[in-house]
């Protein structure tokens, strides 16, 4: 499902940015520090458009955890 919100199209920048913000949160959580910062950082230039303000959270320490691991 992640990924199909990953391939919305340019219209949908939220969904995009949800799918993109899940999918390094769950790359992060799998262990897979590099594939994950690689999605968010396919997601910087839509982070504006994430709104859902759970999301942002987990954002953030996905962002954190990331970081202290590479």
């Amino acid at each position: 499902m992640l990924d199909e919100l990953v391939d919305a199209d340019e219209a949908e920048k939220e969904f995009r940015a949800f799918g993109l913000a899940g999918k390094g949160g769950v790359l992060c959580l799998q262990g897979k520090y590099r594939e994950s910062a690689r999605v968010l950082d396919e997601l910087s230039p839509l982070k504006q458009d994430l709104k859902d303000a759970q999301m942002r959270m987990m954002l953030e320490r996905v962002m954190r955890e990331n970081r202290s691991k590479l």
